[in-house]
């Protein structure tokens, strides 16, 4: 083994991060209405887009593993029903995002239980999270 090869990363690689890093950039203008904008838009199919951060942490911190969110097309890849979490379409319609940090980090409760799983990722994702999943009222 070369010393080069112990360093540089398969060229399959690196074509994967350059796609990841283009398609990520294009959503990411796509789904703002301005330059410093955080607003929510309207896409051609009907379904809500939001800056890519919120969606982006949901999906990468495994809360679809649980719960779907069907305005956006995202499917729960529950291995079993005891599994299912309720869909999170509406959430922002009864809770804002602060109550929903509360209840992911388990220090609110729902009729006095409280999320199942703690949440693993970090505090800028979930909050992330957290105003994605309000904006989709």
């Amino acid at each position: 083994m070369t010393d080069q090869s112990r360093t540089q990363p398969p060229s399959w690689m690196t074509t994967l991060a350059a796609v990841t890093f283009t398609v990520t950039l294009g959503l990411g203008a796509a789904c703002q209405t301005g330059p410093d904008s955080g607003n929510a838009t309207s896409s051609n199919e009907g379904n809500v887009t939001f800056p890519n951060e919120g969606k982006a942490a949901y999906v990468n911190n495994g809360c679809a593993q649980c719960h779907s969110v069907e305005t956006q097309d995202i499917e729960a890849a529950v291995s079993s029903e005891q599994m299912r979490g309720p869909d999170l379409s509406l959430i922002g319609s009864e809770h804002d995002a602060d109550w929903i940090v509360a209840y992911m980090k388990r220090e609110q409760a729902v009729d006095g239980e409280q999320h199942r799983v703690p949440y693993g990722g970090n505090d800028d994702d979930l909050q992330a999270v957290a105003e994605w999943l309000v904006q989709l009222q």
